[in-house]
């Protein structure tokens, strides 16, 4: 797969951190001036005149913008769902909310871009069964199996080198009731094989770096997260990884610390 980063302005959404201090969107370039006019413009309009203001040339009326409309511009271009998160809005406005979803990869993404969450293009995960490199992580519940529907109504706790639930077969459909909680870079549910769907109900709480709250791996996977979210120290909650995924989150999701990630998505064509 050919890695590329998808630029926030394509994808109408910050896909870079907002916690890395990148920008969200790109400002508009301000209109030329040719060298011969020597132009030169008020600091403050709002010192101005109402007749001032009007006799002033285009570039200098259209150089000032207050901040309250430049956050509100680019909240407009976030999905719905996204403008909700409140906790992300009070941090830093759309800024900080554009670190809920971090999406990287070659091809496109439809559905208006993705919410504090990373596509990073390489591996497009594995099919079903063996060998897909969990041997070194200690298992707690392991589903095995295509074609199979699976209910995991459990709490998930995951610490170091543990993954809580293991599911590998394609065609899985996949529904996680209880609530996750994942430390010190384990992994709280790992769904791993091609057109599964995967649906979260529970609340995802993950903190520290490499920690992940629900994994997917495999092509054409549908995740939907309907949980609130709280994601700190560098720690991840939903990680999918393949082409052609489609990821949905109505839940409340507060994303902190740097590094840390509401959703990453890895792969071309993801629909957000």
């Amino acid at each position: 797969m050919k890695n590329k980063t998808a630029a926030l302005s394509a994808l109408s959404v910050c896909i870079s951190l907002a916690l890395n201090g990148q920008a969200f969107a790109q400002t508009p370039p301000p209109a030329a001036i040719a060298p011969a006019e020597n132009l030169e413009c008020p600091v403050d309009l709002s010192l101005l005149s109402g007749e001032e203001q009007a006799a002033l040339a285009e570039q200098c009326q259209a150089t000032e913008q207050p901040p309250e409309e430049t956050q509100a511009a680019q909240a407009s271009e976030l999905p719905g769902w996204m403008t909700d998160q409140t906790t992300l809005l009070a941090g830093g406005g759309a800024a900080a909310l554009a670190a809920t979803i971090a999406i990287a990869a070659g091809g496109s993404s439809g559905g208006g871009g993705s919410g504090g969450d990373r596509n990073e293009g390489g591996d497009n995960g594995g099919n079903g069964g063996g060998g897909n490199g969990y041997e070194g992580w200690k298992i707690g519940n392991r589903l095995e199996g295509d074609n199979r529907e699976n209910i995991l109504a459990d709490n998930t706790y995951a610490g170091k080198g543990e993954i809580g639930n293991l599911v590998t077969g394609n065609n899985t459909n996949n529904t996680l009731q209880g609530n996750t909680n994942v430390t010190e870079g384990g992994k709280g549910t790992v769904v791993d094989g091609n057109n599964t769907t995967t649906t979260n109900e529970g609340e995802i709480t993950v903190s520290g770096e490499g920690s992940v709250g629900l994994e997917v791996n495999g092509n054409n996977a549908t995740v939907t997260n309907n949980g609130n979210s709280d994601i700190t120290g560098g720690g991840t909650g939903v990680s999918v990884n393949g082409d052609n995924a489609s990821v949905s989150n109505s839940g409340d999701t507060s994303v902190s610390g740097e590094g840390s990630t509401g959703i990453a998505i890895t792969g071309d064509n993801s629909n957000v």
